[in-house]
């Protein structure tokens, strides 16, 4: 792996229905430089939902950050940091 961490490895679909489903095999790099191999079932799908979680009292709100192997998919280097959401 170059200076990308992230390498796509196999890509199968597995149902070309109302939303196609495909496993994904990649690898990443980790910060500690070792690679680890992951295997993620992914909708290709453009419709989804999202819910903004609100601390009032600390007036936070809730993100997570994390690699998504759908948003690589789709051309973006798939590092999030995202807000909780999911397929509608």
């Amino acid at each position: 792996m170059q200076d990308d961490p992230i390498q796509i490895l196999d890509e199968k679909i597995l149902s070309d229905g109302y939303y196609r489903l495909k496993q994904v095999k990649y690898a990443q790099r980790r910060a500690d430089g070792a690679v680890q191999e992951e295997t993620r079932e992914v909708y290709d799908s453009d419709s989804g939902a999202t819910a903004l979680l609100y601390n009032r009292e600390r007036r936070t709100v809730l993100l997570t950050r994390q690699f998504r192997i759908g948003a690589r998919l789709g051309g973006h280097h798939g590092f999030m940091i995202e807000t909780a959401a999911g397929v509608l």
